[in-house]
């Protein structure tokens, strides 16, 4: 019972962090007819572009690993394309005119998700394998998709799906199966939610299809933050680019200024309004992370059957907590934090609560913070006084 529990509380952590943004994104492309172009994040040209007979109309952009997916709804196709030479991949496609595409990701097991619209049945979300052939149906139609406009892989394995007609954003694991609402976005005045991006907070914004609607920004739990200005008309494509929200309107590229609330415009369409959008990183540094060590002192039963509270701050703001179970050695790891330096917070009940200021986390590297409570506080109050001896000797 113990260790089902750890194993749930222990997720919740992840569930805190999500996958988003790291540092060096320097581009962003934008779909534009049969292909896509890319701009510097200023949004000057960056002189660069693909395209391909086979491509009618770009509905969706997904960037990876130096690859251009390129969504085609109309045609049924995905392409992929070489960013560096903008060569088309001619070994790999999909091309599915029962399932036709509309969003992309790919997962941690190198598969891709799509939704798509099948033929008599409605959007689903479909798997792909590496290759580009196809799998299998993973989230069938009914199975809390509700018109799937938008989804993304977290950090913690979970599939989030934007459920447009159900208001909805979902969370499923990776088999398919369904977990729970991640964000009740009808309840936030959202009638027409689309698309989705993350901050280096782990924030998330979610663009609004109808007219005049603003995005909308959930904390990292996905409670309800704030409401930002209306970028523009029609579909928000979202990115996260140095620092920037980065919306891509009918209008054209802008940027969202925090401070007034206002949005900039960084490229207009010289032609035609732009479709989709994928922010491009030239480098990825993987993200630290901290192992707590507990030490419960004057404590002779097993730490890991304690559970125990952990805080993250930052300049005294709390960042994120989650209270887990300590494995058996007294540890717990904190995964995929942005590099900077941590107030960490540990409590237990029974156990005065400590802070240790200054835990320096670097790209790709672990740090130890080793904490030691002191026991004896029986009611709570984070002091040892008579009081507790009191408490104790009821």
């Amino acid at each position: 019972m113990f260790a089902v529990r750890s194993l749930l509380l222990r997720w919740v952590a992840l569930a805190v962090v999500l996958a988003w943004p790291t540092a060096g994104q320097t581009a962003f492309w934008t779909g534009k007819g049969a292909g896509a172009v890319k701009y510097n994040d200023d949004g000057t040209s960056a002189g660069v572009s693909v395209s391909d007979a086979r491509i009618a109309s770009v509905q969706w952009l997904m960037y990876d690993s130096g690859k251009l997916y390129v969504v085609d709804y109309g045609s049924g196709k995905v392409l992929r394309f070489d960013t560096t030479t903008r060569a088309v991949d001619p070994a790999w496609i999909i091309s599915d005119t029962t399932n036709k595409p509309l969003r992309i990701v790919i997962g941690p097991d190198g598969k891709f998700c799509v939704v798509v619209v099948t033929t008599g049945v409605g959007r689903q979300v479909a798997r792909y394998n590496s290759d580009g052939t196809f799998d299998k149906i993973l989230i069938t139609n009914g199975t809390a998709t509700g018109e799937a406009s938008d989804l993304h892989w977290g950090s913690n394995g979970k599939l989030y799906v934007m459920a447009g007609a159900d208001r909805k954003l979902y969370r499923f694991n990776a088999d398919g199966t369904f977990l729970d609402t991640f964000a009740d976005l009808g309840s936030m005045w959202m009638l027409n939610p689309t698309d989705f991006t993350w901050d280096e907070s782990g924030r998330v914004y979610i663009g609004d299809y109808a007219a005049g609607k603003g995005i909308v920004r959930l904390k990292a739990d996905g409670s309800y933050d704030i409401t930002l200005a209306d970028p523009g008309t029609g579909e928000h494509a979202l990115g996260w680019l140095n620092g920037r929200l980065v919306a891509n309107p009918s209008e054209g590229i802008k940027v969202w200024d925090e401070p007034t609330n206002t949005w900039t415009d960084v490229q207009r369409p010289p032609v035609s309004w732009t479709q989709g959008m994928a922010v491009e990183p030239t480098t990825f540094p993987e993200p630290g992370w901290i192992k707590v060590h507990v030490t419960l002192s004057d404590f002779a039963g097993e730490a890991s059957l304690s559970p125990v509270k952990i805080e993250l701050m930052q300049s005294g703001v709390s960042v994120a907590s989650v209270s887990v179970f300590l494995d058996g050695s007294g540890n717990y790891i904190w995964p995929r934090l942005n590099a900077g330096i941590y107030e960490v917070a540990v409590s237990a009940n029974g156990w005065l609560r400590k802070v240790v200021p200054g835990v320096m986390v670097s790209d790709d590297s672990e740090t130890l913070c080793s904490v030691s409570l002191t026991n004896g506080d029986v009611d709570g109050d984070n002091e040892i006084t008579s009081t507790d001896l009191s408490v104790a000797l009821e």
